[in-house]
């Protein structure tokens, strides 16, 4: 089985975290969920427990991280009141969280929202506390240990939402910037709560789909003139700007390499837009048999064995009428993704662009294309290539350093 870097080093650093990590659990706080009171977000706080220093140090070693951790970090679990649907309210729904301390009691130096990348398992997320989630919690504890409040929220269908029947909404701009936000007001409800020394500044930072929901949370703060954070910077890396962009590149080349994310599109799409597709005119009848279990998210199959399960090659996976309807720019789905484009802004705090030339995931010229329509509207956008040109999985911990480089 070919396993990607990246993937080689989860499992290393999971390893670390199992031999190091000596985390003190709490008992969870939470009860059955009631309806929230004006201004209250935060439904329970658990502390998980504390990374030392020098763990931190090592694990940002054995990742390539160029930085070194300052702090003993605590490490805390919110449940936070979210919502599942904006047209239709509902019960309150309780979705989760991390937000991470630096043990000094010198003042905080601001706020990092960490848009975690892409997941497809319950285990990966960073609430959960398990080897397989150490790659989501690593880079918010690192940052933390530099002298930051550091914050990741789950995304919906993972952590407290993971058997809600809900899935992610993955690459949906309304649904995944709502629950971002309601998770930023339980972290300054938490600040204030507790009295925790910082200022309010904030940085906003995430790579691959976590890309995408950085620069979603800065269109999200902008449009709607936000202010209980004071918004510095925004980190984006292999962020796909442009989804019909990404679509036309996808389906008109039928190769591939990532393909085993298209069903988590789909399954957002279908799902938050009620488009009440029939799967068997979408999935080939060997895949069709088996995606639902596949992509479990309480599941125990690695992303590494989905990738091995799923072809590159398109038209064997997928329907050749829905291969068609997507290349003709025709159907419910396609007409879709403009609605969640992230060109229809413009920037005007600093949002960097990071991508790399070889990205066999997102073309580099959807970065070029967005950098290009931001500067051209007079945005405050800078472009960074990734220095030694990797593909999609590598230039993760490049983009790391840079972003704990700019932190520094």
């Amino acid at each position: 089985m070919k396993i990607e870097k990246i993937e080689n080093k989860c499992l290393l650093l999971g390893l670390l975290v199992a031999l190091l990590l000596q985390l003190s659990s709490c008992s969870d706080s939470s009860n059955n969920p009631t309806e929230p009171k004006d201004e209250v977000y935060i439904v329970s706080q658990t502390k998980i427990g504390t990374v030392s220093k020098l763990e931190l140090q090592l694990l940002a070693f054995v990742s390539g991280v160029t930085v070194t951790p300052l702090y003993d970090v605590d490490v805390y679990k919110i449940e936070y009141y979210s919502k599942a649907n904006n047209s239709k309210p509902t019960a309150p729904l309780v979705a989760s969280g991390i937000i991470c301390f630096p043990v000094t009691d010198d003042s905080k130096k601001g706020i990092v929202s960490w848009q975690h990348l892409t997941i497809l398992k319950n285990y990966e997320a960073p609430s959960q506390n398990s080897m397989q989630s150490i790659l989501t919690t690593s880079e918010v504890a690192i940052t933390a240990s530099l002298g930051y409040v550091s914050a990741s929220n789950d995304y919906l269908g993972f952590g407290a939402t993971a058997n809600s029947g809900i899935p992610q909404p993955y690459h949906i701009y309304s649904y995944s910037v709502n629950d971002w936000l309601l998770f930023m007001r339980a972290v300054n409800e938490y600040i204030d709560e507790n009295s925790i020394a910082t200022n309010k500044n904030l940085w906003i930072t995430g790579y691959s789909q976590g890309g995408y929901n950085a620069t979603a949370a800065m269109k999200k703060w902008q449009t709607e003139n936000h202010k209980f954070f004071d918004l510095q910077e925004v980190y984006s890396g292999s962020c796909a700007y442009s989804l019909t962009e990404l679509a036309d590149e996808i389906f008109n080349n039928n190769d591939y390499q990532a393909a085993h994310l298209i069903y988590p599109f789909i399954t957002a799409y279908n799902y938050y837009y009620e488009l009440n597709m029939n799967y068997e005119n979408i999935y080939k009848p060997d895949y069709l048999a088996i995606v639902d279990e596949l992509y479990d998210v309480n599941g125990s199959q690695t992303i590494e064995y989905i990738k091995e399960v799923i072809p590159n090659k398109l038209n064997e996976f997928l329907e050749e009428k829905f291969i068609n309807d997507v290349k003709n720019k025709t159907g419910g789905f396609y007409s879709k993704l403009s609605e969640n484009n992230l060109t229809n802004f413009v920037p005007n705090r600093k949002l960097y662009i990071f991508h790399s030339n070889n990205d066999e995931y997102i073309p580099v010229s959807i970065a070029e294309n967005a950098y290009n329509h931001y500067v051209g509207k007079s945005g405050n956008v800078e472009l960074v290539k990734s220095p030694n040109a990797l593909n999609h999985p590598d230039t993760y911990f490049e983009f790391m350093n840079f972003v704990l480089d700019r932190l520094k």
